[in-house]
């Protein structure tokens, strides 16, 4: 679950005395619409069979039902804005991107500096996310490259680590790096940038500055960029994003990655305020019921229901599926979802699945 919404819903109104808070992980008694699961399925959870110690709790196995519930609901949003835009001359959503960055082959060594590497402008769409899925290194000369991440407000994203060249001009795999998520977008600044940087490389490889995304793929040209880079001063030039002995360059200095970009909705879910925030709330408690119901089946799910009739939770699924998707479709179709998801008025209706 986002960490916004972890106490968007509670579980029940008291604590259970019998479970320690030290520790423990999920939420049971705040709620911030003052909903709580409880009281939506008519239980009551402090005379569902003792607590025992090394056992999994009715509160603690509903809290699981709760993070699967708003993931589900972030899902159903996403694909009720997709099926709305459909037909629609505007793109539902800056689709994804895979593949890769920066030129494999380097015919010779660049100048070095005692800071190279690659800058990656993007113009803040809010939600946007690049993944490096696989990193990259080489040289032209075999020994130890420092190297890191940093964004334009001088923020650590990846601590230097040292990556040893062991054969000249051959690329090695930075694994510790791999499926690295670099969000693209700042409420700080309107202009935002990432550096992946080489701290004394001496013998920097050519490669060329490759990006599909930044000129080939339409959804994403027009936010996205790249450039290499050498600077003297990483600091001043991160911060101010001039100085520091910064000079522009048409090479990656011997990085290269295979990258993803992606959109979220996650930043505008929290964002979200008022009257929403309670149907967003209410949608989430309704998709964790459903889930709920659906495990009463098992030891735990039944020792929830022992008295109730299974054409009676039939009944309850039914009315909260019914509920459901009318919030979905509200909060698609009304909250403004940031350049990452674009409606088409013409709202099409998504089946959700029950």
């Amino acid at each position: 679950m986002i960490e916004c919404l972890e106490t968007i819903v509670g579980i029940s109104r008291q604590e259970c005395d019998c479970l320690s808070t030290e520790g423990q992980e999920f939420n049971i008694s705040t709620s911030d619409s003052g909903i709580f699961l409880e009281d939506l399925l008519d239980l009551d959870l402090a005379n569902v069979g003792p607590c025992k110690p090394g056992e999994v709790s009715v509160y603690e196995y509903m809290s699981r039902f709760l993070d699967t519930g708003a993931n589900q609901v972030t899902s159903d949003i996403v694909a009720t804005l997709t099926d709305n835009s459909k037909g629609s001359a505007i793109a539902s959503s800056r689709k994804g991107w895979s593949g890769n960055f920066g030129d494999r082959t380097f015919p010779k060594t660049t100048t070095a500096a005692q800071y190279s590497g690659v800058r990656i402008d993007s113009k803040n769409l809010k939600g946007s996310k690049l993944k490096l899925k696989k990193v990259f290194v080489t040289a032209k000369a075999t020994g130890n490259i420092t190297i890191g991440i940093k964004n334009s407000l001088g923020e650590t994203i990846k601590e230097e680590t040292t990556v040893n060249i062991t054969s000249a001009s051959a690329w090695q795999e930075v694994t510790a790096w791999a499926n690295t998520e670099i969000d693209l977008y700042s409420e700080e600044s309107r202009d935002f940038a990432i550096f992946i940087y080489a701290n004394g490389n001496d013998n920097p490889a050519a490669n060329k500055k490759a990006c599909a995304p930044c000129s080939g793929n339409a959804p994403w040209t027009t936010y996205l960029s790249n450039t290499g880079f050498k600077a003297t001063d990483l600091d001043e030039y991160l911060t101010e994003l001039q100085g520091g002995g910064y000079t522009q360059s048409e090479y990656f200095h011997g990085f290269r990655f295979e990258i993803e970009l992606s959109c979220s909705i996650e930043k505008n879910l929290c964002d979200i305020t008022g009257d929403s925030r309670e149907i967003l709330a209410r949608a989430i408690a309704y998709n964790t019921c459903m889930r709920i119901i659906e495990g009463a089946n098992t030891d735990l799910g039944a020792s929830l229901f022992n008295n109730v009739q299974e054409a009676k939770l039939k009944q309850m699924h039914k009315e909260f599926f019914d509920n459901y998707v009318p919030l979905i479709q509200h909060l698609a179709n009304t909250e403004q979802w940031g350049p990452c998801y674009v409606c088409n008025p013409t709202m099409a209706k998504r089946t959700i699945l029950k």
